[in-house]
């Protein structure tokens, strides 16, 4: 009897620890995401569109025009990369500071104010 209390609570143990790890992970990218982000005026430029942005606080990611209140927010499922919102699922890839998602109806890439991408972007 007293194995099969020991081994319950093992196993309970086991999965607290397991789902303690796995919630960790998802915040850590989640962090990397946050902050301001904007998209290029059009491929031939080598111009940043600070009118349009895109701005990440957590796992919400909000998008719209600088000077409009009208804004439309997604929920980012960091695990499958994609945005929920609207009505509608978009995917997206992150890189060194470069999302790319076709939130905006087409695909676009939309750099984070300060990272890497940001920098090599406007040099």
């Amino acid at each position: 009897m007293k194995k099969k209390v020991l081994r319950l609570g093992f196993v309970i143990l086991s999965l607290l620890f397991i789902s303690a790890c796995s919630n960790n992970s998802s915040k850590q990218v989640s962090n990397e995401l946050e902050g301001k982000y904007y998209a290029t005026i059009n491929d031939y430029d080598h111009e940043l569109y600070h009118l349009s942005e895109i701005v990440i606080d957590g796992n919400t990611l909000t998008y719209g025009y600088e000077d409009e209140d009208e804004k439309i927010v997604y929920s980012i499922d960091a695990e499958k990369k994609t945005l929920i919102g609207d009505g509608k699922v978009h995917a997206y890839t992150y890189e060194d500071g470069k999302l790319t998602t076709d939130i905006s109806g087409n695909t676009n890439e939309y750099f984070q104010k300060g990272s890497k991408a940001y920098k090599e972007f406007l040099e």
